[in-house]
């Protein structure tokens, strides 16, 4: 490729202390809502501000095949929300 790319990952899969679920746990119940709120805001942010690409990871992409594979970048925010949510 002859642009630079970067990818955008929010959440990290591995954690350095093993009682990280206790924290899962509570931020479950008190703060994903609003996590994934802010979460879609600075994605969209992000979106509009730079020329990208958007494309679901593999894991996501079994739960929506339709998009597999596919640049989602102008399939409409509130779909993009939905997908998301």
């Amino acid at each position: 490729m002859e642009k630079k790319c970067y990818y955008v990952d929010f959440v990290p899969f591995t954690f350095p202390d093993r009682n990280y679920a206790e924290l899962d746990d509570y931020l479950e119940t008190h703060y994903k809502e609003t996590y994934a709120k802010k979460i879609i805001f600075i994605a969209f942010s992000l979106m509009y501000y730079y020329d990208c690409h958007v494309y679901l990871d593999e894991e996501m992409s079994e739960s929506f095949s339709n998009f597999k594979k596919k640049d989602l970048r102008n399939i409409g925010l509130d779909i993009l929300d939905a997908i998301h949510s």
